[in-house]
């Protein structure tokens, strides 16, 4: 594959990127919702669907660092962005799968959400401070 033909590829895989990071904030959030309702845990599909989303989002994130050369070690914020998603994964954890009753379920379900938002301002940014570098 020539630069060029890297170059073609960018723009459908970043916005297949944009998407799946989207669809995954927003499905977590449908997933909360209904573990803080019912206290149970959904379907197995459900967390299937999870799981195709995320793939897609890390292939694509992937495919977008090579195309592009960056590399975490070379780019801080997107070591930034790494280290935090690690943060996000092991909070959505706790809300969705280890926690026990609403409060936990909540507070871990919140700062996920958090977390989330900061990954995206990361993104948006391009510095590793994403929220605390908005104006």
């Amino acid at each position: 594959m020539s630069v060029l033909d890297g170059f073609q590829l960018y723009p459908p895989i970043l916005v297949l990127h944009v998407a799946a990071a989207l669809s995954t904030g927003l499905y977590f959030l449908v997933r909360l919702a209904w573990r803080l309702r019912h206290l149970r845990r959904p379907a197995p599909p459900a967390r299937r669907v999870a799981w195709a989303i995320d793939s897609v989002l890390l292939g694509a994130g992937i495919l977008l660092a090579v195309l592009t050369g960056q590399a975490p070690w070379r780019v801080p914020w997107l070591a930034a962005k790494l280290a935090m998603l690690a943060l996000y994964i092991v909070l959505g954890m706790v809300a969705l799968h280890w926690s026990r009753g609403r409060p936990a379920m909540a507070a871990s379900g919140a700062l996920a959400l958090l977390v989330y938002a900061q990954i995206l301002a990361v993104a948006l940014t391009r510095s590793p401070w994403g929220l605390l570098r908005l104006p």
